[in-house]
């Protein structure tokens, strides 16, 4: 979860469906999670995610798919070297 003012606050993982998205907007491809982070924040979202390594999407209120197995929320960022 995102605040201006606050460090964001990891809520977990959620499950998608192409057709309709947890996260509507798409922000951009290729970014760190930071950078995500940050284009969320200036969007004014509430919410950011990283979908399949690399694609950043945010929304300001999460969807209704509900929360996804832990075992699908691994997925090394592609442009995090950490």
């Amino acid at each position: 979860m995102l605040d201006k003012e606050k460090e964001p606050t990891p809520v977990g993982c959620f499950n998608d469906d192409i057709d309709q998205r947890e996260l509507v907007e798409f922000v951009g491809n290729d970014l760190t999670p930071e950078e995500c982070i940050q284009k969320g924040k200036d969007r004014s979202m509430t919410y950011v995610g990283l979908q399949n390594g690399n694609e950043c999407w945010a929304d300001i209120s999460l969807g209704d798919h509900g929360w996804a197995n832990n075992g699908k929320c691994h997925m090394p960022c592609s442009h995090d070297h950490s």
